[in-house]
């Protein structure tokens, strides 16, 4: 057996692929705790949890009980119970690769402005992407603790001679998905994706699709309301999640109206998580706010409550303007004022450099 760590998605962001951690690394403060039924050491083969290994015992963020919850036998031939937490293919398990903000880069010109914009833009809707991936990790900690069927469910008889066209496969593959179905939020598409990667054919798992109980618009809203708990999102924002999960516009509309959200509040914490994540200038941040789908008024509310040291911003952004690309100062001046900081900010950047 090999015993391989598993960081939760919100740490994938900033570890490199295939990341073997020394046994006195700890992940950084400001990172997302990690969940309380997560897997942090699995067994490559199953992808089942397994102990922590023994030279990381002494390391108490990393030596983490393996969750019973987690646990499921390795399904055998015409038992498709899934590891619901780690099952190929699921766009809840942690297999898939999370996109990462792009890399800016920095030039000197005149057109430094428009060129400033269009930086911040391409973060709020990677940022975008990142929310979308990091909503299916999230609701991946949901057990939805299939049952197993070892033989045909009740709607298929044991008669070899049964004239039903409905094959072993497919009663299996509805049974599942009427277990799925009741656990956690999903799309008709998403519940398809994950049927399949459960090992079911694309026509089983159209069979399920088309013989379950429910109602879409009612998972629409659940979907919206679990994003809701687990980021800070705008209206729109909101709606694109939906609809790349799978729902269809009707549905992503339809939930948008029958949900709570105090969109000013969540304006406030994106614009936090942003200030983190990058140097920004408070125009920068209006612009990040107005392209991730929040009204100027949100926007606005935000810039209004918040607390951010503007001259450490303008440092930062004057440091990774040259790790990027050669300036003389003045340019740096100009490129860091195109960036919406005042002439004293851009100075003093400028001069943290020691350019």
């Amino acid at each position: 057996m090999s015993v391989v760590f598993n960081p939760p998605p919100s740490w994938r962001t900033y570890l490199p692929s295939n990341f073997v951690p020394e046994s006195d690394w700890n992940p950084p403060p400001t990172w997302a705790p990690l969940p309380s039924d997560w897997a942090l050491w699995v067994d490559s083969d199953s992808g089942l949890p397994v102990d922590t290994p023994r030279e990381y015992e002494a390391n108490t963020a990393l030596n983490i009980p393996k969750p019973l919850s987690a646990v499921s036998s390795t399904p055998a031939e015409g038992n498709h119970t899934t590891n619901k937490q780690d099952a190929p293919g699921d766009p809840f398990s942690a297999g898939k690769d999370i996109a990462t903000m792009p890399a800016v880069q920095h030039e000197a010109s005149k057109n430094s402005r428009s060129r400033g914009k269009i930086f911040y833009l391409l973060i709020s809707l990677a940022s975008l992407a990142v929310a979308a991936t990091i909503i299916y990790f999230a609701f991946g900690n949901q057990e939805a603790n299939p049952t197993n069927n070892n033989g045909p469910s009740s709607a298929v008889g044991t008669d070899t001679q049964n004239t039903s066209d409905t094959s072993l496969g497919s009663s299996n593959a509805l049974s599942i998905a009427n277990d799925y179905l009741s656990s956690m939020a999903l799309s008709s598409r998403g519940l398809q994706e994950l049927l399949e990667s459960s090992g079911y054919s694309s026509e089983e798992a159209q069979y399920a699709i088309a013989h379950v109980s429910a109602d879409w618009n009612e998972h629409a809203i659940r979907y919206a309301n679990q994003a809701l708990e687990n980021m800070p999102l705008s209206r729109r924002g909101l709606g694109d999640v939906l609809e790349s999960s799978g729902f269809t516009e009707q549905q992503a509309n339809h939930a948008l109206k029958n949900i709570t959200a105090d969109w000013n509040k969540h304006a406030i914490k994106y614009a936090n998580q942003a200030l983190e994540n990058m140097p920004l200038s408070r125009r920068g941040l209006g612009d990040v706010l107005e392209s991730s789908g929040f009204t100027e008024q949100q926007a606005n509310h935000a810039l209004k409550n918040i607390t951010a040291d503007w001259n450490e911003h303008a440092r930062r952004a004057a440091k990774e303007a040259l790790e990027q690309s050669a300036f003389s100062k003045q340019q740096l001046i100009d490129y860091l004022e195109m960036s919406g900081f005042s002439r004293k900010q851009a100075e003093e950047g400028v001069q943290a450099t020691g350019l």
